[in-house]
């Protein structure tokens, strides 16, 4: 959720204090609930560990398919319902001026669904003993979280910062699961790569 943080803080330097409000509202809702797949990934993350301690990774393979199956099913299931009923839920929970937010919520809603992917992926490679993949891939999110918001606020405003949000976790979704993968493979095949 550190991307949609960042938002947060440069909304306050492009954007009117009423935008910064209704992205706000739309972030606390998507944090809060990002909660139930991060614990989900959390929970897995010490059987992660153990079983990359097998000589065949084919545990951590079914663990982790397991773990990102759940939670790219939660964040379908969170982010249709967010996506849906985005007005009502924002009228209900913070007021009918927050409505507003409707679209970044919307928005930020499919970021959800990459979010709850990359958590496992993040704890999937660190798990494999390679954490340095895991923080240059949220470095990466964040850069072009951060350079995707400067360019589209001006335009779009708030649904231009959920944009960039939404951006940088599918962007940290894919590299982080490549990561993973070439690892994986590094790690079941050793020999994979070398010449005789």
């Amino acid at each position: 959720m550190t991307q949609s943080r960042v938002g947060i803080l440069l909304l306050e330097r492009l954007a009117t204090v009423s935008s910064v409000g209704l992205f706000s509202s739309a972030v606390t809702l998507t944090a809060g609930l990002a909660m139930i797949p991060d614990s989900l990934s959390t929970a897995a993350y010490p059987r992660l560990c153990a079983a990359t301690q097998q000589p065949n990774l084919q545990l951590f393979g079914s663990i982790a398919g397991r773990v990102v199956l759940t939670n790219a099913t939660i964040g379908v299931a969170v982010g249709a319902v967010l996506f849906v009923l985005a007005e009502p839920i924002l009228g209900v929970l913070y007021g009918s001026a927050f409505r507003h937010a409707a679209s970044a919520l919307r928005v930020l809603s499919v970021g959800y669904l990459f979010g709850a992917v990359a958590c496992v992926g993040g704890d999937s490679i660190n798990a494999l003993g390679r954490p340095a993949i895991n923080m240059l891939v949220v470095g990466l999110g964040l850069a072009v979280t951060i350079l995707v918001t400067i360019r589209l606020v001006p335009s779009f405003g708030i649904t231009g910062a959920a944009t960039a949000y939404a951006l940088g976790m599918l962007i940290m979704a894919v590299c982080i699961w490549v990561g993973v993968w070439v690892t994986f493979r590094q790690r079941s095949s050793p020999n994979l790569g070398r010449r005789d």
